[in-house]
Protein backbone atom coordinates (compact mmCIF):
# COMPACT_ATOMS: atom_id res chain seq x y z
CA UNK A 1 0.00 0.00 0.00
CA UNK A 2 1.40 3.37 -1.03
CA UNK A 3 2.61 5.92 1.72
CA UNK A 4 -0.61 8.58 2.47
CA UNK A 5 0.98 12.25 2.21
CA UNK A 6 -2.17 14.18 2.39
CA UNK A 7 -2.35 18.17 2.33
CA UNK A 8 0.70 17.90 -0.32
CA UNK A 9 -1.34 18.02 -3.05
CA UNK A 10 -3.67 21.57 -2.85
CA UNK A 11 -5.39 23.98 -5.62
CA UNK A 12 -2.92 26.55 -4.30
CA UNK A 13 0.39 24.36 -5.51
CA UNK A 14 -1.02 21.63 -8.02
CA UNK A 15 -4.21 23.28 -9.14
CA UNK A 16 -2.95 24.25 -12.61
CA UNK A 17 -0.07 21.26 -13.21
CA UNK A 18 -3.79 18.69 -12.89
CA UNK A 19 -5.80 20.88 -15.44
CA UNK A 20 -3.15 20.77 -17.90
CA UNK A 21 -2.54 17.58 -17.50
CA UNK A 22 -6.10 16.77 -18.28
CA UNK A 23 -6.97 19.09 -20.60
CA UNK A 24 -8.00 17.06 -23.61
CA UNK A 25 -10.41 15.73 -20.65
CA UNK A 26 -12.12 18.85 -20.17
CA UNK A 27 -11.95 19.41 -24.24
CA UNK A 28 -14.35 15.86 -24.57
CA UNK A 29 -16.65 17.24 -21.76
CA UNK A 30 -16.93 20.39 -23.44
CA UNK A 31 -17.89 18.29 -26.86
CA UNK A 32 -20.13 16.22 -24.90
CA UNK A 33 -21.70 19.02 -23.52
CA UNK A 34 -22.38 20.68 -27.39
CA UNK A 35 -23.66 17.51 -28.59
CA UNK A 36 -26.15 17.12 -25.43
CA UNK A 37 -27.49 20.82 -26.71
CA UNK A 38 -28.16 19.74 -30.24
CA UNK A 39 -29.66 16.68 -29.26
CA UNK A 40 -31.95 18.07 -27.38
CA UNK A 41 -32.73 20.74 -29.80
CA UNK A 42 -33.31 18.68 -32.72
CA UNK A 43 -36.85 16.83 -33.36
CA UNK A 44 -37.49 12.59 -32.22
CA UNK A 45 -38.57 10.57 -34.49
CA UNK A 46 -41.83 11.25 -34.75
CA UNK A 47 -43.34 7.42 -34.30
CA UNK A 48 -46.71 6.45 -35.67
CA UNK A 49 -49.51 6.78 -33.29
CA UNK A 50 -52.87 4.87 -34.25
CA UNK A 51 -56.15 5.22 -32.00
CA UNK A 52 -55.55 1.74 -30.84
CA UNK A 53 -52.96 2.74 -29.38
CA UNK A 54 -54.04 5.16 -27.63
CA UNK A 55 -55.94 2.89 -24.75
CA UNK A 56 -52.20 3.15 -22.74
CA UNK A 57 -51.85 7.12 -23.49
CA UNK A 58 -54.63 8.77 -22.19
CA UNK A 59 -53.00 9.59 -18.81
CA UNK A 60 -53.45 13.27 -17.18
CA UNK A 61 -50.82 15.65 -18.37
CA UNK A 62 -49.69 16.92 -15.22
CA UNK A 63 -46.60 18.83 -14.58
CA UNK A 64 -43.17 17.51 -14.28
CA UNK A 65 -42.54 16.63 -10.57
CA UNK A 66 -38.76 17.06 -10.92
CA UNK A 67 -38.45 19.93 -13.30
CA UNK A 68 -35.70 20.28 -15.90
CA UNK A 69 -33.69 23.20 -13.90
CA UNK A 70 -33.54 20.96 -11.43
CA UNK A 71 -31.61 18.23 -12.47
CA UNK A 72 -28.45 19.41 -13.02
CA UNK A 73 -28.82 21.07 -9.34
CA UNK A 74 -29.47 17.43 -7.83
CA UNK A 75 -27.07 15.15 -10.12
CA UNK A 76 -24.20 18.08 -10.29
CA UNK A 77 -24.09 20.95 -8.00
CA UNK A 78 -24.84 18.81 -4.83
CA UNK A 79 -22.48 16.24 -5.84
CA UNK A 80 -19.96 18.67 -5.98
CA UNK A 81 -20.57 21.28 -2.85
CA UNK A 82 -20.07 17.13 -1.09
CA UNK A 83 -16.48 17.03 -2.89
CA UNK A 84 -15.63 20.61 -1.96
CA UNK A 85 -16.45 19.69 1.88
CA UNK A 86 -14.06 16.38 1.71
CA UNK A 87 -11.38 18.68 -0.12
CA UNK A 88 -11.51 21.15 2.75
CA UNK A 89 -10.69 18.26 5.05
CA UNK A 90 -8.17 15.68 2.90
CA UNK A 91 -6.58 19.14 1.33
CA UNK A 92 -6.05 16.56 -2.06
CA UNK A 93 -6.11 18.80 -5.62
CA UNK A 94 -6.19 15.19 -7.36
CA UNK A 95 -9.28 13.53 -5.40
CA UNK A 96 -11.13 16.60 -6.04
CA UNK A 97 -10.44 16.90 -9.50
CA UNK A 98 -10.87 13.56 -11.05
CA UNK A 99 -14.19 13.33 -8.45
CA UNK A 100 -15.37 16.49 -10.33
CA UNK A 101 -14.20 15.13 -14.09
CA UNK A 102 -15.84 11.52 -13.03
CA UNK A 103 -19.43 13.01 -12.22
CA UNK A 104 -19.33 15.39 -15.16
CA UNK A 105 -18.27 12.01 -17.55
CA UNK A 106 -20.96 9.98 -15.93
CA UNK A 107 -23.72 13.09 -16.22
CA UNK A 108 -23.05 14.01 -20.12
CA UNK A 109 -22.25 10.10 -21.25
CA UNK A 110 -25.43 9.49 -19.60
CA UNK A 111 -26.98 12.15 -21.38
CA UNK A 112 -25.86 11.94 -24.75
CA UNK A 113 -26.70 8.14 -24.81
CA UNK A 114 -30.43 8.73 -23.06
CA UNK A 115 -31.09 11.50 -25.66
CA UNK A 116 -29.96 9.96 -28.58
CA UNK A 117 -32.20 6.96 -27.34
CA UNK A 118 -34.82 9.09 -27.38
CA UNK A 119 -34.95 10.80 -30.48
CA UNK A 120 -34.37 7.51 -32.00
CA UNK A 121 -36.89 5.60 -30.47
CA UNK A 122 -39.72 8.49 -30.46
CA UNK A 123 -41.82 6.23 -27.78
CA UNK A 124 -45.17 8.23 -27.06
CA UNK A 125 -45.47 9.10 -23.55
CA UNK A 126 -48.32 7.83 -21.39
CA UNK A 127 -49.96 11.38 -21.24
CA UNK A 128 -49.87 11.70 -24.94
CA UNK A 129 -52.85 11.58 -26.15
CA UNK A 130 -52.87 14.98 -24.22
CA UNK A 131 -50.33 16.55 -25.24
CA UNK A 132 -51.85 15.73 -28.85
CA UNK A 133 -55.30 16.67 -28.16
CA UNK A 134 -55.51 19.28 -25.45
CA UNK A 135 -59.31 19.50 -26.09
CA UNK A 136 -60.25 16.03 -26.05
CA UNK A 137 -61.06 15.19 -29.65
CA UNK A 138 -58.64 13.36 -31.65
CA UNK A 139 -58.15 13.30 -35.13
CA UNK A 140 -56.25 10.71 -37.51
CA UNK A 141 -55.71 10.87 -41.38
CA UNK A 142 -56.09 8.31 -43.91
CA UNK A 143 -53.65 5.71 -42.56
CA UNK A 144 -54.93 6.26 -38.62
CA UNK A 145 -51.60 8.04 -37.75
CA UNK A 146 -52.95 10.87 -35.56
CA UNK A 147 -53.01 14.36 -36.56
CA UNK A 148 -51.92 16.25 -32.99
CA UNK A 149 -53.21 20.26 -32.68
CA UNK A 150 -51.16 20.80 -29.39
CA UNK A 151 -48.45 22.83 -28.63
CA UNK A 152 -45.79 21.90 -30.47
CA UNK A 153 -43.14 22.25 -28.25
CA UNK A 154 -45.28 19.94 -25.76
CA UNK A 155 -45.70 17.77 -28.73
CA UNK A 156 -42.32 17.19 -29.18
CA UNK A 157 -41.73 16.30 -25.49
CA UNK A 158 -44.13 14.03 -25.79
CA UNK A 159 -42.58 11.56 -27.88
CA UNK A 160 -39.53 11.08 -25.74
CA UNK A 161 -40.96 8.86 -23.25
CA UNK A 162 -38.13 5.90 -23.80
CA UNK A 163 -35.46 6.27 -21.88
CA UNK A 164 -36.31 8.24 -18.65
CA UNK A 165 -33.84 10.63 -18.34
CA UNK A 166 -34.49 11.98 -14.92
CA UNK A 167 -34.09 8.24 -13.89
CA UNK A 168 -30.80 8.36 -15.30
CA UNK A 169 -29.48 11.04 -13.06
CA UNK A 170 -31.89 11.14 -10.33
CA UNK A 171 -35.03 9.47 -9.35
CA UNK A 172 -38.33 9.61 -11.10
CA UNK A 173 -42.17 9.66 -9.40
CA UNK A 174 -45.69 9.20 -10.34
CA UNK A 175 -46.35 11.76 -12.74
CA UNK A 176 -47.33 10.07 -15.87
CA UNK A 177 -43.93 11.32 -17.75
CA UNK A 178 -43.08 7.87 -18.30
CA UNK A 179 -43.62 4.08 -18.59
CA UNK A 180 -42.28 1.45 -16.25
CA UNK A 181 -39.65 0.17 -18.57
CA UNK A 182 -38.86 3.93 -19.39
CA UNK A 183 -37.82 4.11 -15.35
CA UNK A 184 -36.19 0.74 -15.44
CA UNK A 185 -33.94 1.05 -18.64
CA UNK A 186 -32.85 4.40 -17.67
CA UNK A 187 -31.77 3.66 -13.90
CA UNK A 188 -29.98 0.89 -15.60
CA UNK A 189 -28.03 3.22 -18.01
CA UNK A 190 -27.50 5.49 -15.22
CA UNK A 191 -26.05 3.10 -12.36
CA UNK A 192 -24.24 1.16 -15.55
CA UNK A 193 -22.63 4.86 -17.16
CA UNK A 194 -21.86 5.75 -13.58
CA UNK A 195 -19.84 2.83 -12.67
CA UNK A 196 -18.09 2.74 -16.03
CA UNK A 197 -16.87 6.16 -15.05
CA UNK A 198 -16.28 6.00 -11.87
CA UNK A 199 -13.61 3.14 -12.38
CA UNK A 200 -11.67 5.13 -14.91
CA UNK A 201 -10.31 7.38 -12.02
CA UNK A 202 -10.97 5.53 -8.97
CA UNK A 203 -10.36 2.27 -8.07
CA UNK A 204 -13.16 -0.23 -7.19
CA UNK A 205 -14.39 0.79 -3.44
CA UNK A 206 -13.37 -2.52 -1.96
CA UNK A 207 -9.98 -1.98 -2.90
CA UNK A 208 -6.81 -1.20 -0.50
CA UNK A 209 -6.49 2.00 -2.49
CA UNK A 210 -10.04 2.69 -3.34
CA UNK A 211 -9.79 6.11 -0.91
CA UNK A 212 -7.86 8.01 -4.01
CA UNK A 213 -7.70 8.05 -7.37
CA UNK A 214 -5.22 6.76 -10.12
CA UNK A 215 -3.52 10.27 -10.56
CA UNK A 216 -2.68 10.45 -6.71
CA UNK A 217 -0.89 6.99 -6.55
CA UNK A 218 0.77 7.60 -9.97
CA UNK A 219 2.35 11.14 -8.80
CA UNK A 220 3.61 9.45 -5.41
CA UNK A 221 5.31 6.35 -7.78
CA UNK A 222 6.66 8.83 -9.46
CA UNK A 223 8.17 10.94 -6.81
CA UNK A 224 9.11 7.78 -4.95
CA UNK A 225 11.35 6.69 -8.48
CA UNK A 226 12.51 10.16 -8.94
CA UNK A 227 13.96 10.00 -5.07
CA UNK A 228 15.36 6.72 -5.65
CA UNK A 229 16.96 8.13 -9.10
CA UNK A 230 18.87 10.53 -7.73
CA UNK A 231 19.86 8.90 -4.43
CA UNK A 232 21.59 6.21 -7.21
CA UNK A 233 23.38 9.65 -9.15
CA UNK A 234 24.94 10.86 -5.89
CA UNK A 235 25.63 7.79 -4.36
CA UNK A 236 28.87 7.32 -6.41
CA UNK A 237 30.07 10.81 -6.52
CA UNK A 238 30.05 10.03 -2.52
CA UNK A 239 32.28 7.15 -3.17
CA UNK A 240 34.53 8.91 -5.10
CA UNK A 241 34.69 11.78 -2.73
CA UNK A 242 35.38 9.33 0.00
CA UNK A 243 38.14 7.60 -2.15
CA UNK A 244 39.82 10.74 -2.31
CA UNK A 245 39.53 11.66 1.43
CA UNK A 246 40.72 7.76 1.80
CA UNK A 247 44.08 8.50 -1.03
CA UNK A 248 44.68 11.81 1.08
CA UNK A 249 44.91 10.30 3.88
CA UNK A 250 47.53 7.76 2.73
CA UNK A 251 49.25 10.43 1.55
CA UNK A 252 49.80 11.89 4.49
CA UNK A 253 50.62 9.08 5.96
CA UNK A 254 53.10 8.23 3.37
CA UNK A 255 54.85 11.91 3.82
CA UNK A 256 55.44 11.09 7.65
CA UNK A 257 56.34 7.86 7.25
CA UNK A 258 59.06 9.56 5.18
CA UNK A 259 59.87 12.18 6.80
CA UNK A 260 60.71 9.24 9.98
CA UNK A 261 63.09 7.96 7.72
CA UNK A 262 64.72 11.08 6.58
CA UNK A 263 65.35 11.83 9.90
CA UNK A 264 66.65 8.47 10.84
CA UNK A 265 69.05 8.12 7.50
CA UNK A 266 72.90 8.33 8.46
CA UNK A 267 73.58 11.11 5.99
CA UNK A 268 71.13 13.27 7.90
CA UNK A 269 72.89 16.42 9.44
CA UNK A 270 71.86 16.79 12.86
CA UNK A 271 72.02 20.41 14.63
CA UNK A 272 75.40 19.37 16.62
CA UNK A 273 77.01 18.76 12.84
CA UNK A 274 75.65 22.14 11.35
CA UNK A 275 77.07 23.76 14.54
CA UNK A 276 80.59 22.68 14.48
CA UNK A 277 80.82 23.07 10.64
CA UNK A 278 80.29 27.00 11.50
CA UNK A 279 83.04 26.66 13.13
Amino acid sequence: MHEVQLGSHTLRSHGVIVARTHMHDWLILMLLALLEIILYIIHPFYRFVSKDMMTDLKYPLQSNTVPVWAVPMYAGLLPIAIFLIVYYRRRDVYDLHHAILGLLFSVLVTGVITDSIKNAVGRPRPDFFWRCFPDGKDVYDHLGNVICHGESSVIKEGHKSFPSGHTSCISRVDDYWHHWQDVFAGGLLGLTVATFCYLQFFPPPYHEEGWGPYAYFRVLEESRSGTQATSMVNLPNAQATDSEVGNQEDANSSDGFMGLHLANHPSALTLEELEAGRR
